[in-house]
Formats: C-alpha cells, sequence, structure tokens
C-alpha cells in the first residue's frame, strides 16, 4: 500500500492511500486541479464537511466523476475494501479503513478515541491519526478562550497527549496529521509522542 499526504494541517487536508491499481483519496481540502493532474482518483472519501477538508470539492465534482461517498458503508473499489465508524467531532464526521495487502486506517478531527476507533487503531497495519495540539501549547496560543475550550472538548480535537496514549503498543506504522500551526510543534510533538508512547511516529 501506497500513502501521500498533499495536505495535512488546520489550513487544509487531503490524503491519498493507494495500492498498485487503485486510488483512493481522503478529504479535498486542497487544489483539485493540481491532484488530477497527478493522480486518477477511483474513489474519494469526505471525512466531514468542514472547510479544511472540502474547499476543492466543487472543482473536484466538475473534473472527476469518481465516487465520492461519506457515511457508514462497507465499499470494495477496484481491490481494495473500504469501511467507515464515526468519529467524535462537532459535524457528522468519519474516520475510514482501507485494506488490501495492509490495512490502512486514517481518522482526522476528533475530540476523543472512542472505543471503536481504539478498535481500529489496534488492528491496523499503517495509522494516520490526528495530533492536532499541544495540551500546554494550546493556552499560549493566541486561540480566544471560546475556541481552546471548543478545541479540548470530546467534540474538538485530538492533543498530542491523547494520540500518545492511543499508539501504545500497537502495531502500526504511524503518521501523525491535522498539526496546527498555532497550538503545535512538529518537533515538539515528535519528540513527546514518541516519549509517551514510546512508539516511532513520522509527520505528514
Amino acid at each position: 500500500m501506497r500513502i501521500k499526504s498533499y495536505a495535512s494541517s488546520s489550513k487544509g487536508n487531503c490524503y491519498l492511500i493507494a495500492s498498485d491499481t487503485t486510488n483512493i483519496i481522503i478529504d479535498i481540502g486542497y487544489s483539485a486541479t493540481k491532484l488530477l493532474k497527478e493522480v486518477n482518483p477511483d474513489a474519494l472519501l469526505i471525512t466531514h464537511h468542514h472547510s479544511d477538508h472540502i474547499s476543492g470539492l466543487e472543482v473536484f465534482k466538475k473534473h472527476c466523476d469518481c465516487e465520492i461517498r461519506q457515511g457508514l458503508f462497507d465499499l470494495i473499489v477496484g481491490d481494495l475494501l473500504i469501511e467507515s465508524f464515526p468519529v467524535s467531532h462537532d459535524v457528522e464526521s468519519y474516520g475510514y479503513t482501507i485494506t488490501g495487502d495492509e490495512r490502512v486506517t486514517i481518522m482526522l478531527d476528533s475530540g476523543t478515541v472512542t472505543d471503536i476507533m481504539q478498535e481500529q487503531i489496534d488492528l491496523a497495519d499503517i495509522l494516520i491519526i490526528e495530533a492536532n495540539h499541544d495540551e500546554k501549547l494550546i493556552h499560549l496560543s493566541d486561540y480566544h478562550e471560546e475556541l481552546i475550550e471548543r478545541i479540548l472538548s470530546d467534540t474538538g480535537h485530538l492533543s498530542n497527549q491523547q494520540t500518545a496514549q492511543a499508539i501504545k503498543g500497537i502495531k502500526a506504522k504511524v503518521y501523525l496529521a491535522h498539526m496546527s500551526e498555532n497550538s503545535n510543534n512538529r518537533a515538539y510533538a515528535k519528540t513527546i509522542i514518541q516519549k509517551l508512547s514510546g512508539k516511532e511516529v513520522e509527520i505528514f
């Protein structure tokens, strides 16, 4: 299985999960024009309808007639099995597990790790998971208090500390995603998550 991040932050998100013959795009918070020059998608999966995940959707729909899905479903596209599961965000949101010769799970905006999410984490061979903010650094950011409360809520976003707890002892190769530029730091996040989890991680 091959994975690639085209955008991964609070400003935009777009990921490729592919076999040798099938290309699945997760979210289109990125230039659809640029994406479609490089990739011929077989399906687009939407995690949720916030602008940093769907900003390129209208252009994408005009130029690509592939299947576009969001919700709870099991689906076979080419040689890949797609399964979805709910995550805990302030709008209807989903994570996806895509299985070919490896099991790849992606979960982005979520304020907590539910039992269903943890099951998917434990089974994954490759995991793309949010590490949006740090629980200390967010209070040093320029975010107003109401936004901080939203981010820290159970329907907000996963912190470095929550992600570290979730990946302890798992077998998967882990990629950190959806990292805020205002309330996190790439080098710090990698260091603290590896320290707390005892697991090597990479950052998208």
